[in-house]
């Protein structure tokens, strides 16, 4: 696959995948698109674990949805779920960010996406729901995602390998941004699918919890999950805002940038 088509096309796949192991040949091309990432000073600063072990998944599907329940009781959580939420197809498209609703909750055809403004809107307040027992549902739906993934990626900031410069913070994290975009794109062209899995890694204690499932020393810091698999259908449609809206000639708000962008 073109380059360029597999940015346009990397979907997170959000759907169970095909029941088939990855092949060691497919492992080992996202690996080598991975260790090819850029960093500061070359330092690689990463250590990945794949998981395939079940007993280990299954450890890592129910911290998974233990978090996710958590933020059911969220309020700030909720409120941002609400922001980035898009009720309707042509909202989504007009907007060309957030999330489709119907990508994220199985709602009945039947209802009116319309009518439920107003209920989002005042999602924060469903955090008392949330404490009723609201979030058990879906994270009993996430979980058996990551319970039926053929495979677990764990990528882990190593703290050993400090970077120079004064943010050398940044530069770290922008590395690992790096290393998962290469394994994003590497999987798209093997029609393989990707997903983050990132409600355990929010709260510090969940991620010390995950350390310890996969016996990671102290020194690394788990940074994202992913689920990978092959697909077992298409990709979704996603949106993304034209360029011409984010970017500027020489300085911020300056001369309005062509309108094919």
């Amino acid at each position: 696959m073109d380059l360029f088509d597999a940015i346009r096309y990397r979907r997170s796949y959000r759907l169970p995948f095909k029941d088939k192991p990855i092949s060691r040949e497919d492992i080992n091309r996202l690996l080598e698109a991975a260790r090819w990432a850029p960093s500061p000073f070359n330092i690689q600063p990463w250590e990945i674990i794949l998981i395939d072990d079940q007993s280990v998944k299954d450890r890592i599907a129910r911290l998974t949805a233990k978090a996710i329940k958590r933020q059911f009781r969220d309020p700030k959580h909720l409120d941002l779920v609400a922001r980035w939420t898009r009720l309707t197809l042509k909202e989504w498209r007009e907007k060309g960010d957030g999330v489709l609703i119907d990508d994220h909750v199985k709602l009945p055809d039947f209802i009116d996406r319309e009518r439920l403004k107003p209920l989002l809107d005042n999602l924060r307040h469903m955090s008392v729901a949330g404490w009723l027992g609201a979030g058990a549902l879906p994270a009993r739906e996430f979980a058996s995602l990551v319970r039926q993934a053929p495979l677990l990626m764990l990528l882990l900031l190593d703290r050993g390998k400090p970077s120079p410069g004064r943010n050398g913070e940044t530069w770290l994290i922008m590395g690992m941004g790096a290393l998962v975009q290469n394994v994003h794109l590497a999987a798209t062209a093997l029609a393989i699918g990707v997903q983050y899995v990132n409600a355990a890694l929010e709260d510090p204690r969940d991620r010390e919890e995950l350390r310890r499932i996969v016996n990671a020393p102290q020194r690394l810091e788990p940074m994202t999950l992913l689920r990978i698999g092959y697909v077992s259908e298409e990709k979704p449609e996603s949106v993304r805002r034209g360029a011409a809206h984010f970017t500027h000639l020489n300085r911020f708000g300056g001369e309005e940038m062509r309108s094919d962008l």
